[in-house]
């Protein structure tokens, strides 16, 4: 998925060795919309901020089911999507040793389409949502974590 870097920040960091932990990420999506990333790796993408990346991304899903409470109330997305069912992740994704273990409970992805993007979920997120392979539907989703990721030529 193309998301543009508007703005990358350090998250959380050593203040006595000045280790960097983890980043946050502002990303913009194809449709305009703003999310925010959470880099745990961290890839450190500051040099990118501006440019366009391909982008894998994991998504955590609330397990409340969305009712009349607004997005602005629950200060994360709330989207719309088709629930794709298990996902066979490209071999064009180069993922670090790192994410590999700490999905290894994971023992096989699926996937939520939102408009033109890709996103994946684990497989006990979707089941507070009683839905089934290819059925749209509303969910929030409460964090965004970069897995991996290709420059755009």
């Amino acid at each position: 998925m193309r998301v543009v870097i508007k703005k990358v920040g350090i998250s959380t960091f050593n203040p006595d060795t000045d280790e960097i932990f983890d980043f946050w990420i502002l990303g913009q999506l194809q449709n305009r919309r703003e999310i925010r990333i959470f880099d745990n790796l961290p890839y450190d993408l500051r040099d990118m901020e501006n440019q366009e990346i391909d982008c894998l991304f994991f998504m955590t899903l609330s397990g409340i089911p969305i009712d009349d409470t607004t997005e602005d109330q629950l200060k994360t997305p709330i989207l719309k999507g088709n629930y794709l069912g298990k996902y066979k992740i490209s071999d064009k994704w180069r993922i670090p040793e790192y994410i590999k273990l700490k999905y290894d409970s994971i023992k096989e992805f699926h996937a939520i389409q939102v408009e033109n993007d890709i996103f994946l979920i684990s497989p006990s997120d979707i089941e507070y949502y009683s839905v089934k392979k290819g059925e749209e539907f509303m969910f929030q989703a409460i964090e965004f974590e970069l897995l991996a990721w290709n420059p755009i030529k």
